[in-house]
């Protein structure tokens, strides 16, 4: 049985691009990019949800324009 996906856009700095690059070819060489995005939005989410707040002072968004 196949999984049904929704496509969304997500428009991101240049800077982003470059660190999502770089991680796509370094840990998610072998997936596809849709996939490297869906896990780290998933693990992001897994983070928040537990509370934990480590990183609390850590610039997430650049910008909410």
């Amino acid at each position: 049985m196949a999984t049904e996906f929704k496509r969304f856009t997500v428009s991101v700095t240049p800077e982003l691009e470059r660190k999502l690059d770089k991680m796509k070819k370094e840990q998610y060489y072998n997936q596809s990019q849709s996939k490297m995005v869906r896990d780290l939005i998933t693990r992001g989410l897994m983070v928040k949800q537990s509370g934990q707040t480590d990183n609390a002072d850590v610039k997430c968004c650049e910008s909410l324009d």
